[in-house]
């Protein structure tokens, strides 16, 4: 079920729960989007008076205790009902130009499903301009065999500490979009006629900034 038709289904109903899909109806006003809200709104509050939520805070311990890493990002505190979890494995650079490879854990609280995906970054470092330094050229999900063993390892820790979690394959996130509607963080569509599952229920991801591209 990790790419099916089914899976499809109960994350498009998700959506439908949440968001207004083609209804003529701001965001605001409707009902589930309120819900969604609700969601976001005990997890800032419980950040702010804890320091951290439980049990994804054990979880990511127990992670980068098995999965060795050069920088960690605990996103859990995005302005967006979900906990994402990036591992940076390994940094090179050739001339001007970095390679981060990283592994993400997105784990939504908009429905019962999370994803893994490693993704590439390639950065230039030097511009003749001043006004940035450094730019993302190109980033790709993929799936990397030799690497397998690190998602075992994070679904292994998933299934002791979010059980009722199940895996979804990230390529049925990133390759499939829903129309007339727009993800949670944006004020509009801002001109695009879709946006990928993965936005509505899983997290931001600054699609504007680099080239984006699924690799199966």
């Amino acid at each position: 079920m990790e790419n099916s038709l089914e899976l499809r289904f109960e994350l498009l109903q998700s959506i439908h729960k949440y968001y207004p899909i083609g209804m003529p109806l701001s965001t605001h006003s409707y009902p589930g989007y309120k819900k969604l809200l609700n969601i976001l709104e005990k997890k800032i509050i419980t950040l702010q008076s804890e320091g951290k939520v439980e049990p994804w805070a054990t979880l990511v311990e127990a992670v980068c205790s098995q999965i060795k890493s050069t920088f960690v990002i605990d996103m859990a505190s995005a302005q967006f009902p979900c906990y994402i979890l990036r591992l940076d494995l390994s940094k090179k650079q050739i001339g001007e130009i970095e390679h981060i490879s990283s592994i993400f854990l997105s784990v939504s609280l908009l429905t019962n499903h999370y994803t893994i995906f490693f993704n590439s970054d390639f950065k230039f470092l030097q511009f003749d301009s001043k006004v940035r330094e450094r730019a993302l050229v190109l980033s790709l999900k993929e799936n990397k065999e030799e690497e397998l063993e690190k998602v075992e390892i994070i679904k292994m820790e998933m299934s002791k500490y979010f059980p009722k979690h199940n895996f979804a394959h990230h390529t049925a996130l990133f390759n499939y979009n829903v129309k007339d509607g727009y993800p949670h963080g944006l004020l509009t569509s801002y001109g695009k006629e879709s946006y990928s599952i993965y936005q509505f229920l899983f997290g931001p991801y600054p699609e504007k900034e680099f080239i984006f591209k699924v690799l199966d």
